[in-house]
């Protein structure tokens, strides 16, 4: 729907980076969802999510100023890498990864698109929780069928499954999702050699983190698994996320680490 151009501030001497609706695209609708980003992201002040600097128009084309984050995103720098990360730098990112998303919950909005493409990562590996083009403010009704194929909840794909909704516990599903992904180097639940994931199974399908990758603490398999549990109301609190991934971190601090495997 959009695109996003690199440009320099010359007042301020800064380069930002603005968000613009292609020309084809631009209808009232849209028009209006694009605004309501911009207001999304002027209530998050935080150093791991984008921030807004100014919304406006030109010659009646609405535009969004941002803060140019001079890196790649996550699902790039994953591609770049021959094998999963070290597991102390995914749980460092991972870490940032959950800041920015308890802020914006904190804000009073879910994100509803969480995905590594959304995740931008800078020269020094510091995350900032992007794009709210589809982000709204919980209201415990489901929103339209919103997302990314492999990183959407159960019960966005399947609505009728769920007796009680929570847009909050959708961005929790897709943090499990990621996190899985970058600390065994595996979509949690895409078969070998498939290019389109399948739809979401029930935890009890998909095997624990530790088994896929060895230098895993066992310690992770309980809160993953349990974020990428089907029923909503069972997973746990984005905060709950972060401390069990600072716990491992710590105890991967004071053990013997795996060569480091960076990729910058």
């Amino acid at each position: 729907m959009g695109v996003v151009l690199s440009a320099f501030d010359r007042k301020l001497e800064r380069t930002v980076a603005i968000k613009v609706i292609r020309a084809e695209r631009l209808d009232v609708a849209r028009r209006a969802r694009f605004l309501s980003e911009a207001r999304l992201m002027a209530q998050v002040n935080h150093p791991n999510v984008v921030g807004v600097y100014a919304f406006g128009e030109h010659e009646t084309s609405p535009y969004i100023v941002m803060e140019y984050v001079d890196g790649s995103n996550l699902d790039e720098w994953l591609r770049a890498c021959a094998q999963p990360p070290d597991v102390s730098l995914a749980l460092r990112i991972l870490g940032d990864i959950c800041r920015g998303v308890s802020a914006v919950h904190a804000a009073g909005i879910a994100h509803l698109d969480l995905k590594p493409s959304n995740i931008l990562l800078d020269s020094t590996l510091r995350c900032r929780v992007a794009d709210f083009g589809v982000s709204m403010r919980p209201q415990g009704n489901p929103p339209e069928r919103v997302g990314t194929p492999g990183y959407m909840a159960p019960e966005t794909i399947f609505p009728s499954t769920q007796a009680s909704f929570s847009v909050v516990a959708v961005d929790v599903y897709a943090l499990g999702c990621i996190a899985y992904e970058m600390l065994t180097g595996t979509h949690p639940f895409r078969r070998p050699d498939e290019h389109v994931l399948v739809a979401p199974v029930s935890s009890r399908q998909i095997v624990p983190p530790s088994r896929r990758r060895s230098a895993l603490p066992r310690a992770l398999d309980r809160v993953i698994l349990q974020a990428l549990e089907w029923d909503g109301a069972r997973r746990p609190t984005v905060e709950v996320l972060q401390r069990a991934l600072s716990d491992a971190s710590g105890r991967r601090t004071g053990a013997r680490s795996e060569q480091a495997r960076a990729c910058r």
